[in-house]
C-alpha cells in the first residue's frame, strides 16, 4: 500500500516506520517543520520518505492525528483514512492486560492511584504518563522521564516484557487495545483541531474502540451511550453510580484526611496523610477504583491498598513553614479551571480566607496558551485571593503574559498569606 502518516512531533514517524517495515510505501510529513537532520537520517534508516507538505498524489491510506486540522491534507487523495489512535491499535499488541486512561482533567493522578492500587494488590505495573514511565513492584522505579502521551508513545511499551498489567495515560481517545478503557470526565470540552473539532471527538474512540470493559462518569452516561459498543461491561463513579466517595464538608490544611469511600455494596473509609490535597483528588479517586474494580481487584484490597496513598508529585502537594503553606501545582494541565478548582477546595472546604496565587508558565510558548484573563477572573470571583503574582524563570518570559507584580522566588511573598497556591504550567507532550 501507498501509506500517508501526517505530524512527526506526535509520533507518526514511529507509525510509519512500522508499516514500512512491513513492506508498504510511506511517506511521512513533518507539518509543524520541527524535524531535525537527525530526525530526517533516522525517518531515512526506517524506510521513510520525509516531506514537509502533504504531495497531491492518491494513497491507499491515510493516518492524520485526530487534533490535526484537515487542510495539512492539502490535495492528497486517499482511499481510507485513520486516525493515530485507531493506527496505533491495529499496529501493537502486548503481552499482558492494558488499561487506558484518557479525559479533560485528573488523567495523571488516576493512572498513579490506579498503579499504586493494582500494585498493592499484588500486581507488577508498568505506568505510562505525562509524569514518565515507571514500574511498581517492590516499590517505584523511574524507566523514563516527562513521556510523551501520544497514542504513538504506546509503540515503545509495547516492547516492554514481564509486566502483569500496563497502565496508560493516552492524549485524546484510546487505541482499542484496553481490557479497560476509562474516561475521567469531558469536563471542558475544549476545541482541538484549529477549531475545526471538539475533544469529544477524540476521547470518545476510547469508547468506540473498547472491546471487554469501560469506565465512565456515572452524570456522563447519556453523553457517552450511543458510542458505547453494546456487548462492554460498564462501571461507573460518581453519585449514583458503582463507585464514589465523600469528605467531610469541612477539613483542615495539612491535617490527615479522613475519605468515605463506596464500592458497589462494599463501604469504608480510607485515611489519607495530609501532605496534598486530598479533595483535589476526587475524580481522579474514584476513576481509579473504578477502573481497579473493573479490572476484578476486589473492593476490600481496594480499600487497604488505598490506605496512606502518598499523592502524585505535582498535583496538590503542600509544604508547610511555620504558620504558613505552600500548595503546589505542577503539571501540563494548569488552566483557569484547573486553578478555580484548587481556590475553592482551600476556600470552602479548608477555609482559608487568605491566599495568594502564583502563576508560573514554564517559557514563552507556554505563557501564551495561558488564558490570563480568565485566570484573573477567577482570581477575583474568589474574595479569599488576595493577590496574583507572575513566577519569572531565568529562561521564561513570564514578563510577557501580564502586568501582574513578578517574583523570582516565592520566598519573596510566602510570610504575606496563609497559604500560596503556586501553578507551574509545564509544557503539554
Amino acid at each position: 500500500m501507498r501509506i500517508l502518516v501526517l505530524d512527526q512531533t506526535h509520533g507518526g514517524d514511529k507509525i510509519g516506520a512500522i508499516y514500512a517495515a512491513r513492506g508498504h510505501d510511506v511517506t511521512l510529513v513533518d507539518i509543524h517543520r520541527t524535524m531535525t537532520p537527525e530526525d530526517y537520517d533516522q525517518a531515512k534508516a526506517w524506510g521513510l520518505k520525509t516531506v514537509t507538505e502533504s504531495p497531491a498524489e492518491m494513497f491507499d491510506l491515510v493516518v492524520v492525528p485526530v487534533h490535526c486540522p484537515d487542510h495539512f491534507i492539502g490535495q492528497a487523495k486517499y482511499s481510507r483514512r485513520m486516525g493515530h489512535h485507531q493506527a496505533v491499535g491495529e499496529l501493537i499488541r502486548f503481552d499482558y492486560p492494558v488499561i487506558e486512561v484518557t479525559g479533560t482533567s485528573a488523567k495523571t493522578s488516576t493512572c498513579s492511584i490506579l498503579a499504586h492500587i493494582l500494585s498493592k494488590a499484588g500486581k507488577k505495573v508498568l505506568l505510562h504518563s505525562s509524569r514518565g514511565d515507571f514500574e511498581y513492584s517492590d516499590g517505584i522505579k523511574m524507566l523514563k522521564e516527562n513521556t510523551s502521551i501520544a497514542p504513538a508513545s504506546l509503540i515503545e511499551l509495547s516492547h516492554l516484557k514481564g509486566y502483569d498489567v500496563a497502565v496508560a495515560e493516552v492524549s485524546l481517545g484510546g487505541t482499542g487495545i484496553s481490557q479497560v478503557s476509562v474516561i475521567t470526565t469531558i469536563g471542558d470540552n475544549y476545541d482541538i483541531a484549529e477549531r475545526t473539532r471538539k475533544a469529544f471527538d477524540g476521547k470518545v474512540t476510547m469508547l468506540e474502540y473498547a472491546w471487554d470493559k469501560i469506565v465512565i462518569p456515572e452524570n456522563e452516561q447519556s453523553l457517552w451511550e450511543a458510542h458505547i459498543p453494546p456487548t462492554v461491561d460498564r462501571v461507573t463513579f460518581g453519585a449514583g453510580g458503582n463507585i464514589d466517595v465523600s469528605f467531610d464538608l469541612k477539613l483542615q490544611i495539612g491535617v490527615p484526611v479522613t475519605v468515605h469511600v463506596k464500592i458497589g455494596d462494599t463501604v469504608g473509609d480510607v485515611e489519607l496523610p495530609g501532605t496534598f490535597l486530598a479533595p483535589a483528588y476526587r475524580t481522579a479517586l474514584k476513576a481509579a477504583m473504578a477502573a481497579a474494580y473493573a479490572f476484578g481487584i476486589e473492593a476490600p484490597k481496594i480499600i487497604e491498598a488505598l490506605q496512606g496513598f502518598p499523592g502524585t508529585p505535582g498535583r496538590g502537594e503542600i509544604e508547610r513553614e511555620g504558620d504558613w503553606y505552600l500548595v503546589r501545582d505542577r503539571n501540563p494541565g494548569v488552566s483557569a479551571r484547573s486553578i478555580a478548582w484548587n481556590l475553592d477546595i482551600l476556600q470552602n472546604i479548608y477555609g482559608i480566607k487568605d491566599i495568594g496565587l502564583v502563576i508560573d508558565p514554564m517559557n514563552r510558548k507556554v505563557c501564551d496558551r495561558l488564558d490570563m484573563n480568565a485566570i484573573l477572573n477567577v482570581a477575583k470571583a474568589r474574595p479569599s485571593v488576595k493577590k496574583v503574582y507572575m513566577f519569572d524563570r531565568e529562561k521564561g518570559d513570564g514578563a510577557a503574559c501580564s502586568d501582574l507584580p513578578h517574583i523570582k522566588n516565592v520566598s519573596e511573598v510566602w510570610a504575606q498569606h496563609k497559604v500560596l497556591l503556586w501553578c507551574t504550567k509545564e509544557g503539554s507532550r
